[in-house]
């Protein structure tokens, strides 16, 4: 009994799916032909859409069309609207007209009232659809929301981002797509038949058309690159979808303008947030107040990214859901797709592993900020780097590994997979892997970031030590780049891996005839009181050697790395004002001149011998 429930079941669940299958197919991809008769035989269209109305399976759920009902629900609706306006008014104009004087968009106190009140009317739709009972009610009520909402939304971003003088013309360029997503939610309101539809979709997405280019044409050059490009993408998509009704495919038409339309919506409403933030820490800014430096970070890094997620998402259900096909794409999310032999998923699986991205990129930058602010300047040397790096690429490979748990990920047939391209891989990625190594290497014991180091005769600071390359910041502040297994196979001298001192000679020279051991007690006793010399290495003060014109004595000093120029300069100073203290004079050079003979005297003229005779 139980098997032949199941086989039963399995049977009703393939017919439903081979109706819905022809009647989707049915509905979008069969062209009706009606549209053609419109400007042939109007009055035939007519008689025909009215007779499909009064014979519709909905006609029951029609709405009620005594005067007394009507006027009841007029004046819910007109209550509503007062009550939104008012309490709207209330909200900008009072609790925050200091605000918006501060911040000099007290000229748009207008604008932001009417967003206001669309968004209080959108939840109080929301709330009578909670409340209400009459299924019709529910599933007014519920578009109506909807609508308001996606027109709060866009409102939100143009008042947000645009001055007061370009907002009307953001307007303009929006409101036909929206008007015409409301129309045809007021036909699926009110359970317009299909032929309803394939006649009035055509003429109003050619009126949208023509509207949207002459507005396109004459307020383009007023809106932003953004609202531009959002402009011409609606322009086009309408323009297409106009040949698509006119052709028969208006349900098809109206779902991808409808799909676009949520998107876009989607898009404006995270840079309209991302606008109000930054209009939010440059008031901040201008009241000197400190910055919360873990705000943005949080909206940016975390906030935004899973706004986004969920808004696409819903971009792709709310239009499907406006032909009650919206579990049909819920469906399809958590409908599992196999790979053979790799992997089993489904995109639900997929939107799980980028919100886990997602937080752990957010959870490795608050790690990073914490330890900065712990270690202040000395997160940028030593160990607390390599320790960052090293943890960072444990967590996204753990990060790999729970993906791939999540994605039912086959090992034996990702290993055989592997196993074949390994070949390829490890020729193609031979350079890379090697200098992975190489840096991991490094970072394990030959070198640190923030290590002056000397390498084929650059001296620089290790500014950065990554998997593929080390940045090396020269003395004259320009940038090399090492490959690390090009640095891991060179003698490079790391300055500071012992200690942050180097050991410099300074040379200076003394008069023959000076005493050496007083010249050498005024050197150590002038150098030992300059803090930045090294407490353990002591300094020291041999005899160089005999030159020329002078006794040269060689001051060895273990000064920082670092500062190695001001600190040998500093040394230099201290030994001349000695010197000059005690007597002591630092001869210079001398050499002597000999002049055989001067110019311009003549020379005797020597007796010329007498002629030899022969």
């Amino acid at each position: 009994l139980f098997n032949n429930l199941g086989n039963k079941v399995n049977a009703l669940n393939a017919e439903s799916n081979k109706l819905f299958n022809t009647l989707f197919s049915k509905v979008f991809y069969t062209p009706s032909h009606i549209a053609r008769y419109i400007f042939l035989n109007p009055g035939m269209i007519y008689r025909a859409c009215m007779s499909a109305w009064e014979s519709s399976a909905d006609s029951k759920l029609q709405l009620p069309s005594d005067r007394g009902t009507l006027q009841h629900y007029g004046m819910v609706l007109l209550g509503m609207l007062l009550c939104a306006y008012l309490l709207s008014r209330a909200i900008v104009c009072w609790g925050f007209k200091k605000m918006l004087e501060k911040s000099g968009n007290y000229d748009k106190r207008h604008a932001f009232t009417n967003v206001t009140t669309i968004l209080l009317i959108a939840v109080l739709l929301i709330i009578s659809e909670m409340q209400s009972t009459d299924y019709l009610l529910k599933s007014a009520a519920s578009l109506g929301a909807e609508f308001l909402l996606l027109t709060s939304a866009i409102l939100f971003s143009l008042v947000t981002r645009l001055k007061y003088g370009t907002i009307n013309a953001g307007i303009r360029i929006y409101m036909p797509y929206l008007l015409l997503g409301g129309f045809f939610m007021l036909l699926r309101m009110f359970m317009a038949p299909n032929i309803v539809v394939n006649v009035s979709m055509p003429v109003l997405f050619t009126l949208v058309s023509l509207f949207s280019l002459l507005t396109w044409v004459r307020q383009r050059h007023r809106l932003p690159r953004l609202d531009r490009f959002f402009a011409t993408i609606s322009l086009v998509l309408t323009i297409l979808g106009s040949i698509l009704c006119w052709a028969g495919f208006s349900f098809m038409a109206f779902l991808v303008l409808m799909t676009w339309i949520m998107l876009m919506t989607s898009i404006l409403l995270l840079v309209g947030l991302w606008d109000l933030l930054h209009h939010y820490e440059k008031r901040r800014k201008e009241r000197n107040k400190k910055e919360i430096v873990w705000f943005r970070p949080f909206i940016s890094k975390l906030v935004l990214p899973c706004l986004a997620i969920f808004l696409i998402l819903f971009s792709l259900i709310w239009p499907a859901a406006t032909f009650d096909m919206g579990d049909l794409i819920i469906s399809k999310i958590y409908a599992t797709t196999e790979i053979k032999d790799l992997i089993t998923f489904s995109w639900s699986h997929v939107i799980l592993v980028i919100l886990i991205a997602i937080v752990l990129n957010y959870l490795i930058f608050l790690g990073k900020n914490t330890l900065r602010e712990i270690y202040g300047e000395n997160y940028e040397v030593g160990t607390i780097p390599t320790f960052v790096t090293l943890s960072t690429l444990f967590l996204w490979g753990l990060f790999v590994f729970t993906s791939l748990v999540i994605m039912n990920a086959n090992y034996n047939g990702i290993l055989m997979v592997m196993g074949g391209l390994s070949m390829g891989i490890g020729f193609a990625l031979k350079d890379t892997i090697e200098n992975i190594i190489s840096g991991l290497s490094l970072m394990l014991g030959r070198l640190r970031q923030g290590d002056m180091i000397e390498c084929d005769g650059y001296r620089g600071r290790v500014s950065s030590l990554g998997y593929r390359s080390t940045m090396i910041e020269t003395l004259d502040g320009s940038i090399i780049a090492f490959q690390n297994s090009q640095l891991f196979n060179k003698n490079f001298r790391n300055m500071t891996r012992n200690h942050k001192f180097e050991c410099v000679k300074v040379e200076v020279g003394i008069s023959y005839g000076t005493d050496v051991e007083k010249a050498r007690g005024i050197v150590l006793e002038a150098l030992s009181s300059l803090p930045f010399l090294s407490k353990i290495k002591k300094t020291s003060v041999v005899l160089d050697s005999f030159g020329d014109s002078s006794v040269n004595l060689g001051v060895w000093v273990w000064i920082p790395v670092m500062t190695k120029a001001s600190s040998l300069s500093t040394v230099r100073e201290r030994i001349y004002h000695a010197f000059n203290e005690y007597g002591i004079s630092i001869p210079f050079p001398q050499q002597d001149l000999y002049v055989k003979e001067f110019p311009g005297r003549q020379t005797e003229e020597k007796p010329k011998a007498p002629p030899r005779e022969e």
